[in-house]
């Protein structure tokens, strides 16, 4: 019984996290307006991105290209911006795995459409090897023009999912 209101507590708390328009994803937002490009906004509830497997945040159409702006710590990025959690680590561990093996196969799916798949880390954005504005537009100009398939931003350099530690 005495579970019950820490239980809501945390079901009110992980319902308060934002799945769509965050910081990180307006900085992108914000780059691909300056830098002229059109866009739709995708996630969960954009008309254009509930279609589309995994439900990409950002998606050109012109370039045939999406892009996902991961948070470092749902899609287990090991980062300067992630920490396993200290309790319940074995739901996390599975939970977090299970979310890295789904944006892989959202990623596979995806290229298989004929879309270019572009991933964006948090730490990109936010982290203390965040990249520069100029730095991040010139990236994402260089990739939406070029032919690359894959496009992948990480402000570290050790984007592996372990089951150690850090």
């Amino acid at each position: 019984m005495a579970e019950q209101p820490v239980q809501a507590g945390r079901s009110r708390m992980m319902a308060s996290v934002r799945t769509e328009g965050t910081a990180p994803e307006m900085v992108v937002r914000s780059l691909l307006r300056k830098t002229g490009f059109w866009f739709r906004k995708g996630g969960a509830y954009g008309r254009a991105g509930r279609v589309l497997p995994g439900h990409p945040d950002i998606i050109l159409p012109k370039y045939q290209a999406l892009i996902f702006v991961h948070g470092c710590f749902w899609h287990c990025h090991e980062c300067e911006l992630f920490a396993w959690p200290k309790t319940r680590r074995h739901f996390w561990r599975e939970k977090l795995s299970q979310n890295r093996v789904r944006d892989e196969t959202v990623a596979r799916q995806l290229t298989a459409k004929g879309w270019r798949v572009g991933v964006i880390w948090e730490c990109t954005i936010r982290g203390p090897r965040r990249f520069t504005q100029e730095s991040l537009k010139r990236a994402l100009v260089d990739w939406l023009e070029g032919g690359d398939n894959h496009f992948e931003l990480s402000g570290s350099s050790n984007d592996s999912c372990s089951d150690g530690v850090r």
